[in-house]
């Protein structure tokens, strides 16, 4: 058809913002090295924002976390992203893992409303009948992170956010909960046709993403943790 010679050879992705990392950018150029007369145009977008792209046909795919709820769109899940809490020395009792009460009395650094992780925390703490101490909701993992490294609060945050930095004045831990973690995959319209190229980007980043999240090194590092006794 007219709309698919229009788009031969150009692809249109996006993806959420903590997946718009040196991994991808790897992924995407060693595409583009095979296919170089293939023009791929990527845009970054929180979930809600990729629903309309794809919706509008802007976009022929979305790389980022699952989305329950819609019936127009299809999901393919890759690996599952766990949920960890980005402790600063002053609120660090040196626990390997902290449950959602523990944090509870201590400042916290959130992303705002319009981020997937909050939607499912915010699930995950009403149904506990937890109220965290809100310091600070933020748009950028990045951001978060750093105002947890100056000691504001403990920020709560994907594992595959962790790599953008900095972290060595925090220690991350896993949060204790069963639903501290989040689905990440392939999302498309159902019924979109998509290109031959977009077909093969789409199998390249399923090889390069399937089963695990990225592990990061710095994982369970950070500063030595307060003194647990007066001695």
């Amino acid at each position: 058809s007219e709309q698919m010679e229009k788009r031969r050879g150009k692809i249109a992705m996006a993806c959420a913002p903590t997946l718009a990392s040196r991994k991808l950018g790897e992924t995407l150029d060693s595409f583009r090295r095979g296919q170089p007369e293939t023009v791929i145009r990527l845009l970054e977008a929180a979930p809600r924002a990729a629903l309309d792209l794809l919706e509008r046909q802007r976009v022929e795919f979305y790389l980022g976390p699952e989305l329950p709820g819609h019936s127009d769109i299809a999901f393919e899940p890759l690996f599952e992203d766990p949920i960890y809490a980005c402790i600063p020395p002053a609120f660090d009792d040196g626990m390997e893992r902290i449950t959602l009460k523990q944090i509870a009395p201590h400042p916290v650094i959130m992303l705002d409303e319009k981020t997937a992780l909050r939607s499912l925390m915010d699930a995950v703490l009403e149904e506990e009948g937890i109220a965290l101490n809100l310091r600070c909701e933020l748009q950028s993992a990045h951001s978060s992170l750093s105002l947890a490294s100056a000691g504001m609060g403990i920020a709560i945050l994907p594992s595959i956010a962790l790599a953008m930095g900095p972290v060595s004045k925090v220690r991350t831990v896993p949060i204790d909960h069963h639903q501290a973690r989040r689905k990440i995959g392939l999302i498309t319209a159902r019924g979109y046709e998509q290109h031959s190229y977009t077909k093969q980007l789409i199998a390249l980043i399923r090889a390069e993403y399937k089963g695990a999240p990225p592990t990061f090194e710095h994982q369970q590092q950070g500063p030595k943790v307060r003194a647990l006794t007066n001695g």
